[in-house]
């Protein structure tokens, strides 16, 4: 029998709580166990005169749900009542829960083997990685479900269920927000993913559970993606319907927990603890005594915590192996890359083949510049991106990578900068490099200069296919096997940042990029562009529909939408390197480019090159007596 102050607990409601050895705690009597039914507490109909248990079916269109109601009303009470009924109903390897807050509310969860993290103002970092690692899974699981022709996360669950491996480690995440006007603005940034997991998560098992005061303070958008919805009293429906439950007893003055829901009656919240006691006074230690039982009941593996190594596209830093060069490159700490092994290895699969980043589940991402009759995706690509999202990185990435698996007879580079050449200039000294043509923006005369000097090599290089009675820099490659007198002509990489502005400044340097994005397929020319804007005139050579776009973060969606044809890309988290690459008509590749592009320490080569003649700066006539 309850006494005065007593309420419902997840005990009451849970029948048969027993640790199994396979499943640990669970309760094995509740019909909802393992499938996403979960109980969190009773509903109370005055006027039919019943009471019944209330649960939530959180497996279909119900599973992201809003919790609104007053200071003290108990949303965060009834936010653990709903963990630690996933808990008792579902194995770490079937739910995965991840808090995030103001305040510490949801700290008391964090013992839980189902909680990956728990995460609030005082490390805003790990509330980063938590909201992206879920934003993060969904897309990864975007891609599966279209290569493996996998309509719902139904049939993923039922092929968990059947006991057979999966390399996902993951089952239905659980976002849990606690606060969410409050966590939005003590996090910078973290309301963007979250959007995202409402907008899209739900058909990837990837759910949403917000506390609000009220409705009104959540984004429409995220209003209208929470089906499900708790109104704990006084909420924004109360009002109307206030007193009448006062004075039908239905309501206890000043009582947290009680909620309306949709339908007849009100809903009394389970308190989260399975001690035999149902008072509040001691919740604490009831919430306390619940996780350590569960924890103590768990043999498997808990919840994985947001590793920014097995998402790189969350946070890369020069510690992480994979997220330097080097790591890129396979080079084990310590060692040092044999350049004449290096460089053999670039054949004509590998040729023009430069790695530049890693996928979400940890594959190298590549650019392959050569044209699509020889297997890549070239001869251009373009990169887009706001300020800060790390443009000028990817190219210096592109340039040494490049140099490290590219001999100097088979690729050279062009490294062109409207600003101070900056991290550019160790570049020029590499045995590619053709020229370094830096601060163009404080002497108007050199970009005409510079396009003179690649119009120049355009003409250069189709003597020399000419007078080799050839038809393209491919088969002049292929010839020089036979035909040793015949100089070197490695493919040429001009690689541009703020080509935006260059173009822009001059008429003479756009017409030359975009001669050489006409012709220069069959010349061994390619274009590296880097702008702000992607629907701008400086993308005139590399636009099409075999183009290979890279797009970093973009400032809006319409420059999303102009690189990559949806806004996925405004979107990305706040940090350099994130980004999409889409080569040609293919697939969206979401990915991390290396945030430390430095030289990889190496032995170099003993074997004789032809290096690349330098073409930049040009020569002055009579210059040097």
């Amino acid at each position: 029998m309850f006494q005065d102050g007593e309420s419902w607990t997840l005990s009451d409601l849970l029948p048969g709580i027993v640790a199994d050895p396979a499943r640990g705690l669970q309760a094995t009597g509740w019909a909802g166990t393992g499938n996403l039914a979960v109980p969190l507490g009773t509903l109370r109909d005055p006027a039919a005169q019943t009471q019944s248990t209330f649960s939530l079916d959180l497996s279909h269109w119900a599973g992201n749900l809003a919790v609104t109601g007053a200071s003290q009303s108990g949303k965060t009470t009834l936010l653990r009542t709903l963990v630690c009924a996933l808990a008792l109903t579902h194995t770490p390897a079937e739910v995965q829960v991840y808090g995030l807050g103001a305040e510490g509310g949801l700290r008391a969860l964090s013992g839980l083997p189902h909680v990956g993290a728990v995460a609030d103002r005082r490390d805003p970092a790990q509330a980063a990685d938590v909201a992206w690692l879920a934003a993060d899974v969904a897309d990864q699981r975007r891609e599966l479900f279209a290569q493996a022709g996998i309509d719902s996360m139904e049939a993923v669950r039922a092929f968990t269920r059947s006991g057979q491996g999966s390399d996902d480690p993951f089952g239905d995440i659980f976002v849990i927000v606690d606060d969410w006007e409050e966590t939005v603005a003590a996090l910078d940034g973290i309301e963007t993913p979250l959007l995202r997991i409402a907008d899209r998560g739900l058909h990837y098992g990837v759910h949403l559970v917000v506390a609000a005061a009220a409705q009104a303070d959540l984004p429409e958008a995220l209003g209208k993606r929470l089906a499900a919805r708790i109104e704990l009293a006084p909420g924004d429906r109360w009002k109307p319907n206030f007193e009448d439950a006062l004075d039908d007893g239905a309501l206890p003055l000043g009582k947290p927990g009680y909620a309306l829901v949709n339908g007849p009656g009100f809903l009394s919240a389970a308190l989260p603890r399975i001690d035999g006691s149902r008072t509040a006074g001691d919740l604490s230690a009831g919430l306390a005594g619940l996780v350590s039982h569960v924890t103590q009941n768990w043999r498997g593996q808990p919840a994985p915590s947001p590793q920014p190594t097995r998402f790189p596209i969350m946070r890369l830093g020069p510690e992480k192996s994979g997220d330097t060069l080097a790591g890129l490159l396979g080079v084990p700490a310590g060692q040092a890359l044999a350049l004449s092994q290096s460089w053999q290895r670039a054949d004509d699969r590998e040729h023009l083949k430069v790695p530049v980043g890693v996928c979400v589940d940890g594959t190298r991402v590549e650019l392959d510049l050569k044209e699509a009759s020889q297997g890549g995706t070239g001869p251009h690509a373009a990169v887009t991106g706001t300020t800060g999202a790390g443009k000028t990185t990817l190219l210096q990435t592109f340039v040494y990578s490049l140099a490290l698996t590219h001999s100097p007879e088979a690729a050279s580079f062009l490294v062109v900068s409207w600003e101070d050449p900056g991290v550019f200039t160790a570049l020029g000294d590499l045995p590619h490099s053709v020229g370094l043509a830096a601060e163009i923006s404080g002497d108007a005369g050199l970009a005409g200069r510079l396009a003179e000097t690649i119009t120049g090599e355009a003409r250069r290089r189709r003597e020399l296919l000419r007078e080799a009675n050839v038809l393209s820099i491919h088969v002049y490659r292929q010839a020089r096997q036979q035909r040793t007198e015949l100089p070197a002509l490695p493919d040429l990489v001009i690689a541009v940042d703020d080509a935006d502005k260059l173009a822009a400044a001059s008429p003479e340097l756009a017409d030359a990029l975009a001669e050489v994005g006409r012709e220069g397929r069959g010349l061994g020319m390619h274009l590296l562009l880097a702008g702000e804007r992607a629907d701008g005139e400086w993308r005139g050579p590399v636009r099409g529909p075999a183009a290979t776009i890279v797009a970093l973060r973009a400032g809006t969606p319409e420059d999303s939408r102009a690189a990559i044809g949806v806004r996925d890309a405004c979107e990305l988290p706040p940090r350099p390197g994130a980004g999409y690459l889409r080569a040609g008509r293919g697939a969206l590749v979401r990915f991390a480019s290396v945030l430390q592009p430095r030289p990889v320490s190496v032995e170099p080569s003993t074997d004789p090159v032809d290096l690349p003649g330098r073409i930049w700066p040009p020569e002055v006539p009579g210059a040097g007596g």
